[in-house]
């Protein structure tokens, strides 16, 4: 039986989890908006209803939204258990940790003893090395290098494309 998800959020980014979730043999049951009509009820086939705690109540949740203020503040009022994502095309090495809620996007790679905290996107391609240490609520742009042993604080917003030297921001 396929694994059973949820998303919040109907913007473009969904579309990216809904990809994801379909890469690891999952099934998208529902997608959670707060202006459902504002997409017609539906997105790639996938009905759109607004938030309920007993909709599919034990399907994972994926915060599919990349403001990192939102994705916090929705974290701390969402009733689901949240699942941690990590696409098939990603390395991610044994050694490391991923919170909670945090998604591995295609191609990314993810060194031995990096520590990734809770709902942590990283984007395509994106190389974290070894022993980097990643806040909570963090977002990292597509192309993004992170140097060993780097120290990246909660809520912060990597732009696509940066090279983080080994440093603390």
């Amino acid at each position: 039986m396929k694994r059973s998800y949820v998303i919040y959020g109907a913007g473009g980014f969904c579309k990216v989890i809904i990809d994801l979730i379909l890469a690891v043999g999952g099934k998208v049951e529902c997608i959670f908006d707060d202006f459902p009509e504002k997409i017609n009820h539906s997105l790639m086939g996938i009905k759109v209803v607004k938030y309920d705690r007993d909709t599919f109540p034990d399907a994972q949740l994926i915060i599919a939204i990349g403001n990192n203020e939102v994705r916090q503040a929705l974290s701390k009022c969402l009733s689901h258990q949240f699942a941690t994502m990590i696409h098939p095309s990603a390395s991610v090495s044994t050694f490391a940790t991923i919170g909670k809620g945090s998604m591995i996007m295609a191609n990314a790679i993810v060194q031995a003893e990096a520590n990734l905290g809770e709902h942590v996107i990283v984007n395509p391609g994106v190389c974290i090395d070894h022993e980097v240490q990643i806040g909570d609520f963090v977002h990292i742009g597509a192309l993004v290098y992170i140097g060993g042993a780097t120290k990246v604080g909660d809520l912060c917003n990597i732009r696509p494309g940066a090279l983080v030297k080994r440093s603390m921001i």
